[in-house]
């Protein structure tokens, strides 16, 4: 059965930053990323987004989060 394709957010809580990433249907290679980034000290992690859209996902995430800047896909971790 195919998975049902997401969005993901990308936080970093040292720039104060996220990204919106997806449509996906498989966060492997980001979430190997984020542990990554987080052995080397980096305090960053990934959330699965809710919306349909990237813009919807963006508008609910600032919604709970309104002093994070959001930066283009792909700039994090």
């Amino acid at each position: 059965m195919a998975q049902k394709p997401f969005f993901l957010i990308l936080r970093d809580d040292n720039a104060g930053t996220f990204s919106v990433e997806g449509p996906m249907t498989d966060d492997r290679s980001w979430i190997s990323q984020i542990v990554t980034a987080q052995r080397a000290g980096r305090k960053v992690r990934c959330v699965a987004a809710t919306g349909a859209t990237r813009e919807e996902c963006i508008k609910n995430w600032l919604a709970s989060n309104p002093r994070m800047k959001l930066v283009e896909p792909g700039m994090l971790p």
